[in-house]
């Protein structure tokens, strides 16, 4: 869950002139206009950020803002290499996997802040983040808490400490199963850790990890079942050293690493019989 991403590092007023210069009057016309205004709310987002709940949205007319939010037509040859400029500017991990959840393939993009509320940042790069389709309708148009917080991490601008708190228990009734839940790290300050919490519970992590972890009970029977051993030690190191290897491979605060060492601390699950 949520390592680091790379925001563009171009001229992002640039891509906003060539997906202007690709529309047609009267719309072409009045986003020309707007360049300037869209130059310096570009700007005021780079310097607020990652405090992105203090930008308040700028008032447009009613065919500004259609015009602004039109410049996101994935139709539009500008857009979609903007598009396509995002996504292979990540790192690999970020290219393969939803850095909002940790689950899914990236194959969609998220307007951080709302396109139907900031019309003026539907093609901000800063503002376009790839994730995978549950996490971008889940979210929706859901970013603030109702006393104007953020809820929603931001892997461009924030990431999670090296520190544990993603953790999982075994349930052996009603039928083998992790619960995952967080756990605040002494070191976490009390107010990233609740949008940390907010996060979770928004793009409902808890169940969707719990549904993963079900294919990795069976995968860590199936393992137990081929080393041919009940011995609980034996078991424990296996299990181990697995998580060990997801967290080099998908993070420390990953939903396998979570999974793995959760079965190995769990005594029934070492227990069970295959």
């Amino acid at each position: 869950m949520l390592r680091a991403l790379n925001p563009l590092t171009d001229d992002s007023l640039q891509h906003f002139r060539s997906i202007v210069s690709s529309k047609q009057d009267p719309r072409r016309s009045k986003l020309i206009v707007l360049i300037r205004t869209i130059r310096n709310r570009y700007i005021h987002y780079l310097k607020t950020a990652p405090d992105l709940d203090k930008i308040e949205a700028k008032s447009y007319s009613k065919i500004n803002s259609e015009a602004l939010r039109h410049c996101y037509n994935r139709e539009s040859v500008a857009v979609e290499r903007l598009i396509v400029k995002i996504i292979e500017s990540q790192p690999r991990y970020g290219q393969s996997r939803c850095q909002y959840c940790g689950i899914g393939i990236p194959r969609s993009i998220d307007h951080y802040l709302p396109q139907e509320i900031f019309a003026d940042f539907t093609v901000f790069s800063a503002n376009l983040l790839p994730c995978c389709s549950d996490c971008n309708n889940l979210k929706g148009t859901k970013w603030l808490s109702s006393n104007g917080n953020r809820i929603i991490l931001n892997p461009y601008f924030e990431t999670l400490p090296e520190t544990r708190l993603l953790f999982a228990k075994f349930e052996m009734t009603p039928h083998p199963r992790l619960l995952f839940f967080l756990q605040r790290p002494i070191s976490m300050k009390i107010s990233f850790f609740h949008r940390v919490s907010q996060h979770f519970e928004c793009l409902q992590l808890a169940t969707r990890y719990s549904l993963c972890a079900s294919g990795e009970i069976d995968k860590a029977i199936a393992a137990f079942r081929n080393s041919r051993t009940n011995n609980i030690r034996n078991r424990r190191k296996l299990l181990l050293d697995t998580a060990i290897n997801q967290v080099d491979a998908v993070g420390l605060n990953s939903w396998e690493a979570a999974t793995y060492f959760a079965l190995a601390n769990s005594l029934s699950f070492l227990k069970i019989r295959v």
